[in-house]
């Protein structure tokens, strides 16, 4: 995919570690690829050191509020999207305690009609922006960010791309089967504790997020305790962890999960989610190995297997 927006990190002009450039009307060329929208006004060029990011950043206000454009050719009959990052102005001798700061992005055609456009309210921490996607019917367009607030301190923004993208396939029917597997052996010693991983798998990458029966059974000399947890190790972190809502059957020979299951809704939940019930063998029970208790979610069901030492 090529980047169809020139100078998207505002390298040129270089504003130093510790600096910033004015851009104004005597020195506009300096801002490469990039023209003001009142060039008497200017904008302000961060360096890396006030812009607190690894890329310099624009300041959409100068003397007063003000905008940049640039001109791109994107392919006709191409989805394109744009995205950026934006933050408060960090610059700490005077935009500190500055405005909301907003701004509008928007795209128009050689006509001069907009076809994206947003408007956006920047957090204090650099974050990415919400991107303008749009369908390009000729090769000829114009990106324009403009500052919505008076004063000196405006949006900041850097790391402008512009790419052409395809349209995503159809989504594959999703699938709400699981696969059930005991990862690791249990064992424990007659009254000593121990706990029991269940994974539970989907059996393919569609998301799934769906209530189902989810009831586990105790192997013979096991009772469980009532602690139950879950976590996603698969996925990206950070991890999700916490307890799940769980009760007792049987004087805890069984116990039940209520949450639902929500397996590769998020690149942090993928593929599987693992449940760790605690356990604890009973007192005088006989040593030997038990593949007599269950994990039973949705339609599935596999044995659950431990061994009193």
């Amino acid at each position: 995919m090529a980047q169809l927006i020139r100078n998207g990190t505002f390298a040129r002009p270089f504003a130093g570690d510790v600096d910033y450039y004015r851009i104004n009307g005597g020195n506009a060329d300096r801002l490469e690829g990039w023209t003001m929208t009142t060039p008497l006004v200017g904008v302000d060029v961060y360096g890396t050191q006030v812009s607190r990011s690894h890329y310099q950043a624009v300041d959409l206000n100068g003397d007063d509020r003000n905008g940049i454009s640039q001109d791109f050719s994107p392919t006709t009959g191409k989805r394109v999207r744009i995205t950026w990052q934006a933050c408060q102005n960090p610059h700490v001798g005077w935009c500190l305690h500055a405005p909301t700061q907003s701004y509008e992005a928007f795209v128009t055609d050689s006509g001069g009609a907009v076809v994206a456009k947003g408007g956006y309210t920047p957090l204090p921490t650099w974050s990415q922006a919400e991107p303008l996607t749009f369908l390009a019917t000729g090769s000829a367009y114009t990106l324009t960010f403009s500052s919505q607030t008076n004063g000196w301190c405006g949006a900041t923004i850097t790391g402008v791309i512009a790419d052409e993208i395809d349209d995503p396939p159809p989504p594959p029917p999703p699938s709400t089967d699981f696969q059930l597997r005991q990862p690791d052996p249990v064992q424990a010693a007659p009254g000593g504790s121990t706990t029991v991983n269940v994974e539970i798998a989907a059996r393919s990458d569609a998301p799934v997020d769906k209530a189902v029966p989810q009831v586990f059974t105790a192997p013979t000399g096991f009772l469980f305790t009532g602690a139950a947890s879950y976590g996603y190790y698969f996925g990206e972190p950070p991890h999700p962890v916490g307890n799940l809502t769980t009760v007792l059957g049987d004087g805890g020979r069984t116990i039940t999960v209520s949450d639902p299951i929500a397996i590769n809704t998020s690149p942090q939940t993928r593929h599987a989610v693992t449940y760790t019930f605690a356990l604890q063998a009973k007192q005088g029970a006989v040593p030997g190995t038990y593949a007599d208790g269950s994990a039973k979610v949705g339609s599935q069901s596999i044995p659950l297997i431990a061994t009193v030492r």
